[in-house]
Formats: C-alpha cells, sequence, structure tokens
C-alpha cells in the first residue's frame, strides 16, 4: 500500500515497478518479465524476498530494510 498504492501501473521516481515495486534489474535476476503483470511482480517479489532472507539468515528486520533499499 505504502509504495504502489495497490495500483500495478505504479512506477517510483527510482523507476521501480508494480505492486511489489520492482526495480528492473532485480524484475529480470527474479525472472519477471512484465513487472505489471500482478501475479509475476507478486510471484517475483516474494522470490527476491525469499532471496534477502536467506542472506540475512532468516532476520526480518534486515531483510525488508534491504528490500526496501
Amino acid at each position: 500500500m505504502a509504495e504502489s498504492g495497490f495500483n500495478p501501473r505504479a512506477v517510483s521516481r527510482a523507476g521501480a515497478r508494480g505492486l511489489m515495486q520492482l526495480m528492473p534489474d532485480t524484475a529480470r535476476e527474479m525472472r519477471v518479465s512484465d513487472p505489471f503483470n500482478p501475479e509475476q511482480n507478486i510471484a517475483g517479489g516474494v522470490r527476491y524476498l525469499r532471496k534477502l532472507m536467506k542472506m540475512f539468515n532468516g532476520n526480518l528486520v534486515l531483510s525488508l530494510a534491504a528490500y526496501n533499499a
């Protein structure tokens, strides 16, 4: 809600796209071909969050901070 306003076509000033506000490089890395497609965007965002959770040994606070960064 805070980032995309639940708008699947949202684009931030920094270039993040879609509901989960994926940056273009992150979207490509997470195999998202259409960041404005809600199903692809959410699936890619979840894959990215899972990657961060592994990277930060399950620390949700650090993972969410990294996702936002």
